[in-house]
């Protein structure tokens, strides 16, 4: 199941990767994968990580929950 989990999200990565803008993918600990379209805010008072979505929504993070997060 984690193999399958992990080609799904280098799947997500190679399709945007096409992308002019710079983007970020974000995934929690329980393997939900975010693509952040602005670069994400760490906030160590609130110990958060805060992006836009790619619905234009922000989303707000535990660090802790914080898996991975790169540049794609």
């Amino acid at each position: 199941m984690k193999i399958f989990r992990t080609v799904c999200m280098l799947g997500v990565i190679l399709a945007l990767t096409a992308c002019g803008s710079q983007r970020y993918f974000v995934v929690t600990e329980d393997y939900a994968v975010h693509i952040a379209t602005s670069k994400p805010v760490v906030d160590p008072d609130a110990d958060t990580i805060t992006f836009e979505d790619e619905n234009g929504d922000a989303v707000t993070l535990p660090r802790g929950d914080v898996k991975q997060m790169h540049s794609i």
